[in-house]
């Protein structure tokens, strides 16, 4: 592994600048006020089992299913999706909205998306009242043509007044879902609670993963879910015991039947009478090697940003920076987020060990613009999308960029992070 990355980065340092083709950025939604915009998230899928040999990490290419890039966002309160078609002039089609919800997106509490062949979930929190408040989806049989619902996902009204949620697929195109639950926290705190669904219309019963033992996770930091080959999920939360809001993670090697890991990210401490409003970036590494069908976590503790393999190493020190996001390409792992001093786009490279991470060296933008929420997802056709809000004064519209393409990385790498 060591040598293959080696080589690939001789090869991306050494090409000429001229040869990069120049990074095209995209608005799916127009220059709309459309808020927390996401891509699509496909299953990873173990092609090859034989040692050594490596596999896509996403579904094999489907003849039948078009080449399409799925995007969603929130335009008020209403929750848009629009398609980015790689097979056809990769023309956008007109966004179109899936429902309405009764509280804005801010802080990652905006809608998710994931897809299966031609399955495409959506999830959003409702908000509103107590009466109100659950966590809502929408699906499409025809890869984006039609849509059906909402259905409920939450079975009890209420119990996600907060709003933070998670949508992950696994490999055999199971949709789940993971969000912060009032209904049996002490004094109405937040508990970790999960479903899952094989069409994204009937949900499982919901179930208590975890609640602190001082009554309730952190408030309001967002939590992220994930799906690696063979049956195994991560969800990774903000806890919050005696005073320490500590990153965990809750594994499952039975595709959600139990969750029986339930422990801290890494062995560091942060203590804080607060809550910090601090998300984690978290993805299956989908290579095999001593980090194979393992969380890849991206932890933000006080404005600084350490990446973790599974706990093997300790925490590799990423800089300053905020609202990560990390996604695994067969061992390739990719890393956005916003740079903490002057809220430009960051992002990372690394060939799935800490000694192989490198920063890609990305123009800052022009005329006081600055960037929020990065998300990024694996395509089909093997690369990589990275969706982002766009701020200037007082407007905010949505981004897409493609970071891995047939072209190789859209940035060049910097020799030392």
């Amino acid at each position: 592994m060591i040598l293959t990355f080696a080589l690939s980065l001789f090869l991306l340092q050494s090409r000429p600048a001229e040869s990069r083709p120049a990074v095209q950025e995209l608005k799916p939604f127009g220059d709309a006020e459309v808020t927390q915009p996401r891509v699509a998230a496909v299953a990873a899928v173990h092609v090859d089992s034989t040692p050594g040999k490596m596999h896509t990490g996403v579904e094999p290419p489907d003849p039948s299913v078009p080449l399409a890039v799925h995007i969603i966002g929130q335009r008020g309160l209403d929750v848009v999706y629009t398609q980015y078609d790689q097979t056809d002039d990769k023309l956008f089609i007109t966004p179109k909205k899936l429902l309405t919800v009764k509280s804005g997106a801010a802080m990652r509490r905006g809608p998710r998306i994931a897809a299966f062949g031609k399955r495409v979930v959506v999830t959003a929190p409702e908000g509103g009242d107590k009466d109100a408040r659950r966590i809502l989806s929408v699906v499409s049989n025809d890869n984006g043509k039609t849509w059906s619902g909402p259905a409920y996902i939450t079975d009890a009204p209420g119990a996600a007044a907060e709003c933070f949620h998670d949508l992950a697929v696994t490999a055999k195109g199971e949709f789940l879902v993971t969000w912060l639950d009032t209904r049996t926290g002490k004094n109405k705190g937040q508990a970790i609670y999960f479903s899952k669904s094989s069409d994204g219309v009937k949900w499982e019963k919901n179930r208590k993963i975890y609640e602190s033992p001082n009554g309730s996770v952190c408030e309001c930091c967002p939590i992220t879910i994930a799906a690696g080959i063979d049956g195994r999920i991560a969800i990774v939360f903000r806890n919050s015991i005696d005073g320490a809001r500590d990153l965990f993670k809750a594994k499952s090697v039975d595709n959600g039947a139990t969750f029986s890991e339930i422990q801290p990210v890494d062995g560091k401490t942060w203590r804080l009478n607060a809550c910090p409003m601090a998300e984690a970036g978290l993805a299956y590494e989908t290579d095999f090697g001593l980090f194979a069908n393992e969380p890849v976590i991206v932890n933000n503790r006080d404005g600084a940003l350490t990446l973790t393999f599974n706990g093997i190493f300790d925490p590799f020190d990423l800089g300053r920076g905020r609202r990560p996001a990390v996604a695994d390409l067969s061992g390739e792992i990719f890393i956005a987020y916003v740079c903490e001093n002057d809220g430009q786009l960051g992002m990372y490279w690394s060939w799935g060990e800490p000694m192989s991470t490198r920063k890609l060296m990305i123009p800052p933008r022009a005329g006081g613009e600055t960037v929020d929420s990065p998300a990024l997802a694996i395509g089909l056709s093997h690369d990589v999308w990275l969706a982002f809000e766009v701020r200037r004064e007082n407007k905010v519209s949505s981004r897409l960029v493609q970071p891995w393409g047939p072209s190789g990385l859209a940035w060049p790498v910097q020799e030392n992070k």
